[in-house]
């Protein structure tokens, strides 16, 4: 009723000043329809049922399509009644200043030359990282905000899982900043959405919603594990295939620098192939588990099945940390038909199967001396000209077109079989050769007999955890539904319980897996041991420990007295979020290796 009373009492004053001006002004022309005698006073007074206070009411309900805050006069003026002299007057359009949004902050009403609001950038940019581990952001317009359109029902912040990130924002001129509450897990994915209800000064607002992402960095004070992982990576044998030669070249997941797993076989005559092994390391209180990725673009048909997009295999060397550092495990995978095969070695020094005992019964294919396993390199890369310091590397064979994990020293006899060495295959074979370094060199697919010089080229290393983990949930690398949760064995850790990729897009059928979700399934399709899908990957120790048998294959439990015996306890395990290498049990700081 005030806003009736307001209005009347306005239409009277207007009504009485065009009356006194009708009478002292000199009309022009006897036209009695000119606009000085026929002015209109238009006064919006709400909806139909007189009902001014829920005129400019709007939804304030964040993150709906419809919460645009839309021009007032455009939602106040749908049903006006007019108050007006003449039909055919000129109509003032404005809207009293007492008529709220609706919303929780005062809404300036845009002028006659209204544009939406722009974002003009903001950092991190879209991909990038953040610094420390807050998750903070910033965000700035190409004008002056209204500050009190910047609120958690406005700006949407979520991390890992899609949970909502709680921080602070703080608007100030063209822009804001955010920082959380709380510190955000390492390799994290933050996803930033703008509503429509950031307004500017002048009351306008984003024309569409505005999205970007980012991530938290990773771990911090990691460079030893990337020194141990230098220190123990392959030397490489790869088999190159005489048909789609190319696919065989080992590249990086982002070697198009786009990192999007759909074009990356369509990609390769675009790109030089420097070869990138993605490493991680995670570390017990009694070893290292030092993982090792090897991608492809893509796979030839082989053995049947269709050709694809986006293979990976892999390799893990374990190693003692007591009494001093000594490789004594080689465990690697690789996908064939429909199975995924995993093979262990051990060192005879290891006693990890005891003297005189069958391997097959520990699931261990050979036990090797440790000189023959991992063989002393003259390559030094890893050891930074540090006393005492010595390169072990094992001889891996990485098969041409199937993409076989294998160690040079075993293999099958069978030509069919897995990591053939039969003399058959061995007539035909190609190979070229990788060593890791500091800068990846350029690979070529003329590849010679064995036996013969071949052809050398440099691999770089790179932290999985640094780069493909935080992008494990990006709709651009992996198939949907992102439906993969790990699911850990029981007492084990469990990591974020986030949905992640577990196949990339121009995967086939099983393959095309990221290492997260690598299994352990024999070609009979058993499994030798009931372990989740990633077990193998994300909890190295338990995985490795419960194949050989456990404390009944005779693994003695870990004595940090005597410092020895095995330790399923991680002192840091990143892709579990696992870091506890400033307590006491692991030493009380950060390992040095």
């Amino acid at each position: 009723m005030d806003i009736i009373k307001s209005a009347v009492v306005s239409a009277t004053v207007v009504l009485a000043i065009i009356t006194l001006s009708a009478c002292s002004a000199e009309p022009e022309s006897n036209n009695t329809n000119t606009a000085s005698d026929s002015a209109a006073i238009e006064v919006s007074l709400g909806d139909a049922n007189g009902s001014a206070s829920d005129a400019g009411a709007q939804d304030t309900q964040p993150n709906s399509p419809d919460d645009a805050a839309t021009p007032l006069q455009d939602s106040v003026n749908e049903q006006d009644t007019v108050i007006s002299q003449d039909t055919n007057a000129a109509q003032d359009t404005s809207v009293p200043d007492d008529l709220g949004s609706g919303l929780p902050f005062d809404v300036e009403q845009p002028d006659a030359s209204y544009s939406p609001l722009e974002v003009k950038s903001h950092t991190p940019t879209t991909g990038g990282f953040t610094t420390g581990s807050n998750a903070a952001f910033s965000v700035e317009f190409m004008a002056p905000l209204n500050e009190q359109s910047i609120a958690s029902y406005t700006v949407q912040v979520t991390g890992p899982g899609k949970k909502t990130i709680v921080g602070t924002f703080v608007a100030s001129g063209s822009s804001f900043s955010f920082k959380a509450d709380t510190p955000v897990a390492p390799s994290s994915r933050i996803d930033v959405t703008l509503s429509l209800q950031v307004q500017s000064a002048k009351g306008e607002g984003l024309s569409e919603a505005y999205e970007f992402y980012f991530f938290t960095p990773g771990f911090a004070k990691t460079e030893p594990y990337a020194t141990l992982a230098a220190r123990y990576a392959p030397h490489i044998r790869q088999g190159i295939s005489t048909q789609n030669a190319e696919l065989d070249l080992l590249r990086s997941l982002n070697y198009d620098k786009d990192w999007d797993a759909q074009n990356n076989g369509a990609n390769l005559a675009n790109e030089p192939a420097k070869a990138t092994l993605m490493w991680d390391v995670a570390e017990t209180q009694s070893h290292y588990f030092i993982h090792y990725v090897f991608y492809w673009p893509g796979r030839s048909s082989v053995q049947g099945l269709a050709a694809y997009d986006n293979d990976t295999a892999g390799a893990t060397v374990v190693v003692a940390r007591h009494p001093k550092e000594t490789p004594v495990a080689l465990e690697t995978w690789f996908k064939r038909s429909s199975d995924e095969r995993r093979w262990l070695w051990v060192t005879k020094e290891s006693g990890l199967v005891p003297k005189g005992k069958n391997p097959d019964q520990y699931n261990v294919r050979a036990v090797l001396e440790t000189d023959k396993l991992f063989p002393k390199s003259a390559n030094s890369y890893g050891c930074d000209g540090a006393k005492s310091c010595e390169t072990r590397r094992f001889e891996a064979y990485l098969t041409g077109t199937s993409h076989q994990s294998c160690l040079w020293q075993d293999g099958s006899t069978a030509p069919s079989g897995p990591c053939s060495k039969a003399p058959s295959t061995l007539a035909t074979l190609k190979l070229i050769a990788y060593e890791p370094g500091a800068k990846a060199t350029e690979a070529k697919t003329a590849g010679v007999k064995p036996g013969e010089k071949l052809p050398s080229f440099t691999y770089a290393l790179s932290s999985l955890f640094d780069t493909w983990y935080p992008r494990r949930a990006n709709p651009s690398l992996w198939k949907a539904p992102l439906s993969y949760t790990y699911k850990a064995p029981t007492g084990r850790p469990k990591g974020d319980q986030a949905s992640m990729g577990s196949q990339f897009l121009g995967g086939s059928s099983e393959f095309g897996r990221p290492p997260w979700a690598w299994r352990w399934k024999p070609a009979d399709n058993s499994t030798y041991y009931d372990l989740p899908r990633g077990t193998v990957f994300l909890d190295p120790s338990f995985a490795l420990y419960s194949r050989i048998g456990g404390q009944s294959a005779g693994l003695a439990d870990y004595d940090a007295t005597k410092k020895s015996g095995w330790s399923n306890a991680y002192c840091f395990a990143p892709l579990l979020f696992v870091d506890l290498r400033d307590t006491l049990a692991c030493g009380g700081v950060a390992s040095k290796p």
